[in-house]
């Protein structure tokens, strides 16, 4: 939701720029509201590009795969991203490439 609330206010940025100078002026950017939290609290938050995201080409979404590994770069993120069991078998994989080296696969019991 963070991502598409992005794109979707750097969108309206790119209207202004091209075609209508005044729109969205009055009702501002886009929000995504988030909660209750465990605190009872709802978060509010303004999510756009920044800086090199805003001018890479041919637009600031990376795709799928690329967004997966440059997302905690973002200007505010939520969880983990990706699938938490994903990313737990790449951590085992690698500490059992860095403890038996490289192009080496430790067998699993009882193999």
């Amino acid at each position: 939701m963070l991502e598409l609330t992005r794109a979707a206010n750097y969108l309206c940025d790119k209207v202004r720029e091209s075609l209508f100078r005044g729109y969205r002026l009055e009702q501002g950017v886009l929000l995504v509201e988030r909660g209750p939290s465990m605190d009872l609290t709802n978060r509010i938050y303004r999510t756009e590009y920044r800086g090199p995201e805003r001018t890479r080409q041919p637009w600031p979404y990376p795709g799928l795969q690329e967004f997966r590994k440059v997302r905690h770069t973002r200007d505010t993120t939520i969880g983990y991203g990706g699938c938490v069991a994903e990313e737990k078998a790449a951590e085992r994989e690698a500490q059992q490439a860095a403890a038996h080296g490289p192009g080496t696969a430790e067998a699993a019991p009882g193999q």
